[in-house]
């Protein structure tokens, strides 16, 4: 932030954007590096996802450059009403400026406009996940649900809700 005013944008991802989100999710976690480059190699091979507006991968961008990403899918199920969150990242170095506020706000408000029910996201009990936890909760998501030992031994997966 710059004066008050965002010094950033956002806008939906484009495939050119895959390398620079892929690089921000790994150096937070290796392992959902890759599977978000799996993820993003089938959304960009799939002319109908990327035409459907029920889901959208978002970017923040920042002189040219990704500095974070987020967006949101429909429920795997096909659960009427019901949208997840996905692939919530920050740059490292961009941490505490709002982009992740941001990135969040942007995603419920077009969940919103599909007069969606739930806006669900899962995260881990791992402390380096803390701080999204909390933004989560700011934002009025609310625990859910716990898959104990889900991850691995000690780490479980939280399930968090909000009402839209």
């Amino acid at each position: 932030m710059t004066d008050g005013k965002m010094s950033y944008e956002i806008r939906p991802m484009a495939e050119r954007d895959t390398d620079e989100v892929v690089r921000i999710i790994n150096a937070h976690e290796p392992t959902d590096g890759d599977c978000a480059a799996r993820y993003y190699a089938e959304y960009f091979g799939d002319p109908q996802r990327i035409a459907s507006a029920d889901e959208e991968p978002l970017v923040a961008v920042e002189e040219g450059g990704v500095i974070g990403v987020c967006g949101f899918q429909p429920d795997a199920y096909l659960t009427p009403d019901i949208y997840w969150l996905s692939w919530f990242y920050v740059d490292q170095t961009c941490r505490g400026r709002g982009v992740g506020s941001a990135l969040l706000q942007r995603v419920i408000e077009s969940v919103r406009a599909f007069e969606a029910r739930k806006l669900f996201v899962d995260t881990s009990s791992d402390p380096i996940y803390q701080d999204a936890v909390e933004l989560y909760e700011r934002f009025g998501f609310q625990v859910e649900g716990v898959l104990a030992d889900y991850y691995e031994e000690g780490e479980d997966s939280i399930m968090l809700g909000m009402r839209m």
